[in-house]
């Protein structure tokens, strides 16, 4: 066989190996690798409004494949926040936990647990930009299973928690998971009483999504 032909199937297999590993590698620690990191979740566009909202049922199964996915959302969700001011960061947060619970709270007291849009006809402009932000995050938080809404509303609820804990997102998600920042509500610059306030509003933001989902029409 020529002697090059040889020399660039040796490289080709040396190349797939390589990348073979990198997959192999990321398998292992959860994380994506260097292609995936840059591209898992790209920047959504600004202020898309939607008064529509897809259920999406079922979880992903136990395992790789909802580890996968719990990262993948928790990834997304930290990425939507982080750019955000500390307000901001805590209503978006309070408001997809009431419409999610609320929402979900329908389907477990017996309505039909089959995929459906909602419809908030009485949701303003600005809760709009809400629903259509929240929308987004279901699909773009996602790695080896389907949407779920209710295993975002679990990474949600873990979300809100560490914001009540630790202060408004400050770090990448990545930056975090390998050790290299924390969130600390000590560092965060904010009195006693800023705090209190953004937990306040969170708790409004939470009752708002609450009323929303509940009235909102099965199309």
């Amino acid at each position: 066989m020529d002697p090059w032909v040889i020399a660039i199937a040796a490289g080709a297999g040396v190349a797939f190996l390589a990348l073979r590993g990198v997959r192999q590698l990321s398998a292992v620690t959860g994380e994506p690798g260097p292609a995936r990191r840059d591209t898992a979740v790209p920047s959504p566009p600004a202020q898309i409004a939607s008064r529509d909202f897809h259920y999406y049922s079922g979880l992903p199964r136990d395992g790789y494949v909802r580890y996968t996915d719990s990262v993948a959302m928790q990834y997304a969700l930290n990425h939507a926040l982080l750019d955000l001011a500390p307000d901001a960061q805590f209503e978006r947060t309070g408001f997809a936990q009431g419409f999610l619970a609320a929402l979900l709270a329908r389907i477990d007291e017996g309505e039909d647990p089959r995929e459906a849009d909602f419809q908030a006809d009485r949701a303003s402009d600005e809760e709009a930009i809400l629903i259509g932000w929240l929308g987004r995050l279901q699909t773009q938080g996602t790695d080896n299973a389907g949407p779920s809404t209710r295993h975002m509303r679990g990474i949600v609820d873990r979300v809100a928690k560490e914001l009540l804990t630790t202060g408004p997102y400050r770090h990448a998600y990545w930056s975090k998971a390998k050790g290299e920042a924390r969130e600390s509500l000590a560092e965060s610059g904010l009195s006693d009483e800023q705090f209190a306030g953004l937990s306040e509003a969170m708790q409004r933001a939470r009752w708002q999504g609450e009323r929303l989902a509940a009235s909102a029409n099965r199309i």
